[in-house]
């Protein structure tokens, strides 16, 4: 039995994923976001994982093992466990998938805008939503501590996307060859991309009633500026989009 984690910065299909493998595979089997920012990227890290909120990671990860020892396969969705998943390894015996999910940064930075990304909040009691920050421990481009003051949310997003996809690159250094499975977002959406995200997860597909559309619950605009020229002034996280396979 097997564990399956999705690796994405978010905004990349993983609700709709769930929502199509949930629909063929009993109840707590495929989760989305279980315990969403409680994993806290900003303070804990891929080296110390247990650093902030150690009881919820911890009552998680024993009903993940206990959803093992039934018998069964676990799959989660979603992007807040993207700094836990060496962790998850270790804990569940090697026995953990990736599926790691990546987008054009452009398009990503642009769709966290939706959700209010890094965007400064119109009233002065609510906090900033952010993702990550150059200066939580583990960073890999620290050195944008220095910039973060003058950046854009938009840049910010990119900035946030290279990190998730850097880490990306990291644990793929590492992770066994036949328990990785790389799915572009543009390649997402079909049956037979879903049928063999299944099949690598130990899990049931099957279209029957639901549509095959995907549907975006936050389909509004970004709630800041888009700036594609500005990935240019980002050497570093141009780079790594055109690594990706993305002409930004």
């Amino acid at each position: 039995m097997t564990a399956t984690f999705v690796l994405s910065p978010g905004r990349c299909g993983t609700q709709w994923l769930a929502r199509h493998l949930q629909a063929s595979n009993p109840e707590g089997t495929v989760t989305h976001e279980p315990l969403h920012l409680a994993y806290a990227p900003m303070t804990n890290s891929p080296s110390m994982p247990l650093a902030h909120n150690r009881e919820p990671l911890l009552a998680h990860l024993a009903q993940i093992e206990g959803q093992l020892q039934k018998g069964g396969h676990y799959m989660e969705c979603g992007f807040p466990c993207w700094r836990h998943l060496d962790w998850f390894r270790q804990e569940l015996g090697g026995a953990v998938k990736l599926i790691y999910i990546h987008r054009n940064p452009i398009d990503n930075a642009s769709s966290l805008l939706k959700l209010n990304v890094f965007v400064p909040p119109i009233l002065p009691h609510i906090q900033e939503k952010q993702f990550f920050h150059p200066e939580a421990p583990g960073a890999q481009l620290p050195h944008y501590a220095e910039r973060w003051p003058g950046l854009t949310p938009f840049e910010k997003c990119l900035y946030y996307w290279a990190e998730v996809n850097l880490q990306a690159a990291r644990y793929r250094q590492d992770w066994p060859e036949q328990h990785w499975l790389t799915v572009p977002y543009d390649s997402l959406f079909t049956p037979a991309t879903v049928a063999r995200i299944a099949d690598f997860s130990g899990l049931a597909f099957g279209l029957e009633r639901d549509t095959f559309q995907p549907v975006d619950r936050f389909n509004g605009e970004p709630q800041g500026q888009v700036a594609p020229h500005a990935i240019g002034q980002h050497p570093e996280i141009l780079a790594l989009a055109r690594q990706l396979g993305y002409a930004c």
